[in-house]
């Protein structure tokens, strides 16, 4: 299914595993709704996550923020979100004001989504596959809490062109400590909670590796008051020729910090090269918010998720994640051509489709033994109707045939 135009707007691609929460992925390519903190989280944003590409050649560079037109309504209201709405325009943390793509497809096959960016002002053509494996008879790889990116970037010009994708993310810790990392001969950033420990709810760390190019990581943007971080990032990206690799103490720790892992590949004229982006987290700790149990002491029990008992850190499961990306995305495809081909009319297809994305969403989840439940459907920020009721969005046939 290929959307376009405003038929893209109200798309929120889930990208991760079952039980692990996700990432949504827009129609117009933001990264939204972070719902990897176990519990839904709708109409959200993390900070200034996004990706951004720069092509630089001899009479100089062009930046853009890998995104098409906002969808957002400019005009509406939402309980939970600032600033939108009564004339405020766009929230700044959307990278609207930023220049994009002004052209942009969308085509969503779930399993896997492919967008593709043109604009007549950027010396490119550039292709996004985006995913989070979905592997029959595989629960182990269908769990992880990843989201997998794969740029593709087609050189549209006369002369060979130097092009660089930056992902850029928000440690969401209200404590942070970020450090450049290498797994296995793969950079990138690894982003820890500075100010709890792995075994207390609210602990989290992500970790964004990079493959297929001269990889840089700046363990932090610039710190600044008001938008002194995203214009600091945008003017070093777009006027650099490579990012600074910018640092802080250890000991001066704040919340909410960004970093960004940065690639740079040289494409020849009327080519194709390709970067690899891997994107995790690890949020272990989970405990019953939606009832309040709490033990003699006056603390939440909790239980571990699932996926934490397989991989000790977002780390182990980005390098995991990075070093099998190539067999993941096959099999993945393979169900979604298997899928995608069926006798079953379309609309049934799209169907089944639709019903078996809500397993990468943050209705389901698994406990540390694996065993799996779910909300009846999610509400803003919390699971609707306790109890893993079987209806609505069919488990009870998705999980023991799949």
């Amino acid at each position: 299914m290929i959307y376009e135009k405003k038929k893209t707007s109200k798309i929120s691609f889930p990208l991760g595993g079952i039980g692990s929460g996700c990432i949504g992925l827009s129609g117009d390519g933001q990264l939204v709704e972070w719902e990897i903190f176990n519990r839904p989280s709708k109409a959200t944003r993390n900070g200034y996550s996004h990706f951004a590409i720069k092509a630089r050649r001899a009479d100089g560079s062009v930046t853009r923020v890998l995104q098409g037109d906002t969808n957002e309504n400019l005009m509406g209201t939402h309980t939970r979100i600032l600033h939108m709405g009564y004339g405020y325009g766009p929230r700044t943390l959307s990278m609207a004001g930023f220049p994009h793509f002004k052209d942009l497809t969308f085509e969503g096959t779930f399993p896997i989504a492919k967008l593709t960016f043109k604009d007549e002002h950027f010396p490119a053509t550039v292709r996004l596959t985006a995913f989070n494996p979905f592997i029959p008879h595989d629960d182990l790889n269908s769990s992880l809490p990843a989201a997998f990116f794969e740029w593709e970037i087609e050189n549209t010009e006369s002369e060979d062109i130097e092009y660089a994708i930056a992902l850029s993310a928000r440690n969401p810790a209200d404590c942070s400590l970020n450090s450049s990392v290498e797994r296995e001969g793969v950079q990138g950033l690894f982003m820890k909670h500075g100010g709890r420990g792995e075994d207390e709810i609210g602990y989290c760390d992500l970790c964004l590796l990079a493959e297929g190019g001269e990889v840089v990581v700046e363990d932090y943007w610039y710190r600044g008051e008001w938008q002194d971080g995203v214009t600091m990032f945008w003017k070093n990206f777009s006027e650099m020729d490579r990012l600074p690799k910018r640092s802080y103490s250890p000991e001066d720790k704040k919340g909410f910090d960004h970093g960004a892992v940065a690639s740079y590949v040289t494409v020849p004229a009327g080519q194709k090269k390709r970067i690899r982006f891997v994107l995790a987290w690890n949020v272990p700790n989970q405990y019953n918010y939606w009832a309040q149990c709490k033990d003699e002491n006056g603390n939440h029990p909790t239980w571990k998720n699932y996926y934490a008992t397989k991989f000790a850190t977002s780390q182990d499961t980005a390098a995991y994640a990075m070093k099998n990306f190539g067999e993941l995305y096959d099999k993945t495809q393979l169900f979604s051509d298997v899928l995608q081909s069926s006798t079953l009319p379309p609309y049934v297809v799209d169907a089944i489709s639709a019903n078996l994305s809500v397993l990468k969403s943050p209705v389901p989840f698994r406990l540390q033994d694996g065993s799996m439940w779910g909300w009846e459907a999610a509400a803003e920020d919390e699971g609707s109707c306790d109890g893993s009721c079987q209806h609505v969005w069919n488990y009870a046939y998705s999980l023991p045939f799949l």
